[in-house]
């Protein structure tokens, strides 16, 4: 999805590899997250990454993820559970995980079933606001909650 510096470079080297017509470069689609349901896993391939809101549409959307262990992703789903840590050194591993994902059915469904729970656990708007409202401490004694004293 997107554009960027890089597009023209890697629809020339998708040519290259023979793979042109297995690749499709969408350009802006927005909300990207739209294309989700056409898809059956989410494989985020990012060396540097502190949020990783694709990754949290992607277990809404109860898809399994295969993503680094960089940045904040670890944080987000659970390795073995809603999806794999993707070894981004070594190619054939990662290949071989994609691969176990798409063809084992039992996993697929279990992975996707553990995403859309793992969102609404988590990530979904009432599970946030929950957790919020539990580190707000109003001490009603006071005049200024904010000012602590020591």
């Amino acid at each position: 999805m997107g554009g960027g510096a890089d597009r023209a470079f890697l629809e020339r080297l998708a040519h290259q590899l023979g793979i042109a017509d297995q690749v499709r470069f969408a350009g802006s689609v927005v909300p990207a997250s739209s294309l989700l349901i056409q898809h059956k896993v989410l494989v985020h391939a990012a060396k540097v990454e502190n949020v990783g809101i694709a990754l949290i549409e992607a277990l809404a959307a109860g898809k399994p993820i295969l993503a680094p262990r960089v940045g904040g992703i670890p944080e987000i789903y659970t390795d073995g559970v809603e999806g794999f840590i993707w070894p981004l050194d070594d190619a054939a591993a990662g290949a071989e995980l994609l691969i176990r994902v798409m063809e084992d059915n039992k996993l697929y469904t279990a992975m996707c079933i553990a995403s859309a729970k793992r969102y609404r656990e988590h990530f979904e708007r009432t599970a946030i606001f929950s957790r919020l409202t539990e580190l707000v401490v109003f001490d009603i004694g006071r005049e200024d909650p904010v000012t602590t004293t020591g």
